[in-house]
């Protein structure tokens, strides 16, 4: 969940210039992999600085220590995702 309302504003706040995979990308090029030890926070503020919004270390701060409920069907309808009945129109 943190990945697609994260890709979902990132886009929305570059005017779809980047996304997650660009963050995740700068996170890999600066040396974060599996095979260094970073702390999350240090990973985030990378891939936030690659893509120029804060958006992965809010969303962090929003969703760390409490549920986080999404409305999935409002973000469905704002990504013009349409259901009828069981045939879903993108």
């Amino acid at each position: 969940m943190f990945c697609l309302l994260a890709d979902v504003q990132i886009r929305r706040e570059t005017d779809n210039r980047y996304g997650l995979r660009d963050a995740l990308r700068a996170i890999v090029d600066a040396g974060g992999n599996m095979e260094t030890t970073w702390s999350l926070t240090r990973a985030l503020e990378v891939g936030d600085s690659a893509v120029g919004v804060p958006v992965l270390t809010q969303l962090y701060g929003e969703m760390k220590a409490a549920p986080v409920e999404p409305d999935l069907g409002r973000l469905s309808a704002k990504l013009g995702v349409k259901i009828e009945g069981k045939t879903t129109h993108f």
